[in-house]
């Protein structure tokens, strides 16, 4: 396990510049989300792939994300004021700003995780993280920009 409040991780391969950002507007986001708010990917026959999440829509600031899902695509659950994330052992991808500006305090990264994308926690109020060894790859700016929460805040 490796604690992010250190400032190297031994044995990783870091990514430099590995994705490229792009923000897409997907006008038929809310009509594809279930009823638990996630949307997933489509099938070249258009239906759903919920092996990979693709954005949240949800109301929910407390989010336990389904045990089918491999891959939590870029920016799934961005700027959504998130305060807790379960994230199951399913798991094997964390793609880029993942959960980019939230108000995360504590992740556990499970086993079954090997790589957490550019910034997938950039911007959140991370005081700890659980990195297991199965991650061999970790990007820019993963977990960089932690904001200090303000005691007024709570």
């Amino acid at each position: 396990m490796y604690d992010v409040r250190f400032p190297f991780l031994r044995n990783m391969k870091i990514l430099r510049n590995s994705c490229l950002v792009t923000s897409l507007f997907f006008i038929s986001i809310q009509a594809n989300a279930g009823t638990d708010g996630f949307v997933y990917a489509k099938n070249a026959d258009g239906s759903e792939d919920k092996s990979k999440i693709i954005n949240y829509v949800g109301k929910q600031k407390s989010v336990i994300i389904p045990n089918h899902v491999i891959i939590i695509d870029k920016e799934a659950f961005a700027s959504k004021a998130l305060t807790s994330i379960t994230i199951p052992n399913s798991v094997t991808e964390i793609r880029c700003l993942a959960f980019y500006q939230n108000e995360l305090t504590d992740v556990i990264i499970p086993n079954s995780v090997t790589e957490i994308r550019y910034g997938a926690f950039y911007t959140n109020y991370l005081s700890a993280v659980t990195i297991p060894n199965s991650v061999i790859e970790i990007g820019d700016y993963a977990f960089d920009n932690v904001v200090k929460k303000n005691n007024a805040d709570e």
